[in-house]
């Protein structure tokens, strides 16, 4: 059975719960339930007080990163965690390293020197510090989604192995109430602004903000909108969604940014729940016939047509709950399935 460490990012649950946090995590579980020994490596954010007092109390015994086995596993937290990248391999000496985000380019550089091949798994479109010179210390790419992949190449001219999100089923199927539309992280690059806007063509409905992205600014803003709309209900983040899938009749995504996948998507996908995107980076990929997607330029004008529609129309509503549930379960993005297509992709990038 192989080590693996996988290198996070900014932060980890239970603190952070973007895409990149929950699919490492069921990642994680999977493989330590086949017997790997799986470890991460992540930052911290500086707004709360267990971590900052663990971190103290480490940096007492000179140690760069505090510790813990919160997930199940080791999880290394450390404010800058490329300082103690080293530290960690020596203590966990993987045999493969998983680098997900930032520090890129620092981690393969350490790994190559260390002669510990190093993955970068891409989960977003966004090349970190990576460039075309340093992305030679990587042992091979991998992919959330053919997006991706081409993506990658047209970075840094390298191919890549496409490697699915694990999505738990289990997790996240739930007998929905329908009486709710959903929107999980309201961020203004993810389309927040744009579904307050929606809130106020719907009076009558009512809308779930459910928090995702640690919080700033951009996202106080329009918690400050939705506050003006007795309609929306704002919620923090959580780990368990179900809660909020259990009242959704369709999911909206309307995000701004290059997206690699969707993963909110497929989460719903599994109850059914039809979901209205914009058809950037991979999300097409990830909601496929099971919505209905627009053009970024496309206003609230349409985002309000095509919602209407699915709210009254049940004929439509229906045929879309169908095509959401038969994507879900294509074969490709059965749990065992993307599991041990990551497993070969180390081993066959390695050797």
């Amino acid at each position: 059975m192989s080590r693996i460490l996988f290198c996070c990012g900014r932060n980890y649950l239970p603190q952070g719960f973007g895409g990149i946090q929950i699919n490492t995590d069921a990642l994680c579980r999977r493989l330590q339930d086949r017997g790997h020994h799986v470890a991460v490596l992540a930052g911290l954010e500086r707004d709360e007080l267990w971590p900052f007092l663990r971190l103290a109390s480490c940096r007492l015994l000179g140690r760069p990163a505090s510790t813990d086995r919160v997930m199940g596993y080791s999880v290394y937290r450390a404010y800058h965690p490329n300082k103690a990248f080293e530290w960690v391999l020596s203590l966990e000496k993987p045999d493969f390293i998983v680098v997900q985000s930032i520090h890129m380019g620092h981690y393969g550089r350490i790994a190559r020197n260390a002669g510990i091949p190093c993955f970068a798994y891409f989960l977003s479109a966004w090349p970190y510090d990576l460039g075309a010179d340093s992305a030679g210390n990587l042992t091979g790419f991998l992919a959330l989604s053919k997006y991706l992949a081409r993506w990658i190449h047209e970075q840094f001219g390298q191919s890549s192995q496409v490697i699915l999100p694990v999505i738990e089923k289990e997790r996240f199927r739930t007998n929905s109430s329908q009486q709710r539309v959903l929107l999980v992280n309201p961020h203004p690059e993810k389309g927040g602004m744009l579904v307050v806007e929606l809130a106020r063509h719907f009076p009558h409905v009512e809308f779930d903000f459910v928090e995702c992205w640690y919080p700033g600014e951009a996202l106080a803003s329009v918690r400050v909108m939705a506050s003006t709309m007795p309609n929306i209900h704002w919620h923090p983040p959580t780990f368990d969604l179900r809660q909020h899938i259990g009242l959704a009749k369709v999911l909206l995504f309307p995000s701004r940014e290059t997206e690699g996948w969707g993963r909110i998507a497929s989460e719903v996908q599994v109850s059914g729940i039809p979901v209205l995107a914009t058809d950037i980076g991979g999300v097409s990929e990830a909601v496929g016939r099971g919505g209905i997607m627009f053009a970024v330029s496309d206003g609230v004008d349409r985002w309000a047509a095509e919602l209407s529609d699915v709210l009254i129309n049940a004929d439509r509503y229906d045929a879309l709950s169908r095509a959401a549930l038969q994507h879900s379960e294509r074969p490709e993005l059965a749990p065992d399935f993307v599991v041990d297509q990551f497993i070969a992709a180390l081993h066959a990038g390695s050797s």
